[in-house]
């Protein structure tokens, strides 16, 4: 609902499209069928996302749940708000793709899954407001788009893989790609904040120090909380306020053993975060640095920049 008028909300069945894709021959020589780490003289480097942190913890999950002989049919979804015309008419794509296959492929053959609907609102009402309904509004739709996956996600599939062989799959979101406001927008963590760490900009030189991860429980169990009456609200509000959330239920929760999976992993394959190094924001500060020095001693800077870094993940 838009103001209270109703809007159509356009999508496929993401679940047939999984199958469908799973199975589809021109990957046959494109793809991987199971996640694992690759190391490097000694250290983990991410070559691809069958490297990811993300994928291999749903397929440990998965298997310990299923059998070893069950895998992931990992899914990549983009989005972003595009301007088409320059009467400021925008649209707003959702695309997927498999992980699984190889980047040229996925690249190629990413798939319009929907159209999200972009609500308008009356003068009348205050930008906090605005923001409030805006997010229920796409939350609405995600939920509506990830509904049947969200069911399959509990469940072990017989599906035939793109050399035709039969296997016994789990399908799962592990990447949606966005822009940072985008991934605020979609995980309902406020503005300005890294949607996946708990690192503020100005806490950039001690980020090797600060503390855990967000996860799918913390802001379930504040959702909740704010449920339970007034005394019960002023608590989760306070509670959101340490996460920097929005107290709403969130579209991306409600896959099976999400309880006990990797923080919003769907946003990053990277490692980093694991290390609570506040990455995001650190590379985004790193870059700018970069982009006001022009083409000369970039490669300098970078390395300045991230040798901390890199020491820090070959140590551990």
């Amino acid at each position: 609902m838009d103001g209270g008028r109703t809007v159509e909300f356009h999508c496929k069945d993401i679940l047939e499209w999984t199958k469908q894709e799973f199975g589809n021959e021109i990957y046959r020589n494109s793809w991987t069928l199971e996640a694992k780490m690759d190391t490097s003289e000694g250290a983990r480097i991410f070559s691809d996302p069958s490297n990811s942190d993300g994928w291999i913890d749903q397929q440990n999950l998965i298997q310990e749940r299923h059998g070893e002989d069950t895998y992931v049919v990992p899914i990549v979804l983009y989005s972003d708000k595009t301007r088409v015309n320059d009467k400021g008419l925008n649209i707003y794509p959702i695309r997927a793709a498999l992980l699984s296959v190889d980047y040229e492929k996925r690249t190629q053959c990413q798939t319009e899954m929907g159209f999200i609907p972009i609500p308008t609102f009356p003068n009348n009402i205050s930008e906090k407001e605005k923001r409030k309904q805006r997010l229920a509004f796409l939350h609405t739709c995600i939920e509506f788009f990830l509904a049947p996956l969200k069911h399959a996600s509990a469940f072990v599939h017989s599906w035939q893989d793109p050399n035709g062989v039969t296997r016994k799959v789990v399908p799962r979101v592990i990447l949606w790609v966005g822009d940072n406001p985008e991934q605020c927008d979609m995980t309902l963590v406020k503005h300005k904040h890294c949607p996946i760490c708990l690192i503020k900009k100005t806490d950039l030189n001690t980020m090797g120090e600060k503390g855990a991860s967000r996860r799918v429980r913390d802001h379930k169990e504040i959702v909740e909380l704010a449920e339970k009456g007034k005394h019960c609200k002023k608590l989760a509000e306070e509670r959101a306020e340490e996460l920097a959330v929005h107290i709403q239920e969130c579209a991306l929760h409600g896959f099976a053993d999400e309880d006990f999976s990797p923080p919003y992993q769907w946003f990053t394959y990277e490692e980093l975060h694991d290390h609570e190094q506040g990455t995001f924001l650190y590379i985004v500060n790193t870059i700018k640095d970069v982009l006001r020095s022009g083409i000369d001693g970039t490669e300098r800077m970078l390395n300045q920049k991230m040798t901390t870094l890199n020491s820090r993940l070959i140590q551990d």
